[in-house]
């Protein structure tokens, strides 16, 4: 939902969508005992509040990149954690291109 609402230009809404979700998958990570999915949930909270939060998109999106980026080989190699890491590595390149729209 956060995404939609982002993708059509409602920031706000979609930034008091994704906080909660955002906030629980934070709460999940600082208890995570080897759970690697996790790290995959909690880079899609953070790319999601990236294109919610113009502000701090960039430091978002890094840490969604980092965050998969150490997830084992083979999960990298998942259809869903690739097309992830290729979401946020779009949104990265817009962000760095100074075209901040989702």
């Amino acid at each position: 939902l956060a995404l939609t609402l982002a993708h059509e230009g409602r920031a706000a809404e979609a930034r008091t969508v994704i906080g909660p979700v955002l906030a629980l998958q934070r709460a999940l990570a600082a208890r995570n005992h080897g759970d690697e999915w996790q790290h995959v949930e909690l880079a899609a909270a953070l790319y999601a509040d990236a294109l919610a939060s113009p502000g701090n998109r960039s430091a978002m999106l890094h840490e969604a990149a980092a965050l998969l980026d150490r997830v084992p080989a083979e999960m990298r190699a998942t259809t869903t954690v690739r097309r992830w890491r290729g979401w946020i590595a779009a949104a990265t390149t817009r962000t760095s291109a100074g075209r901040i729209g989702a």
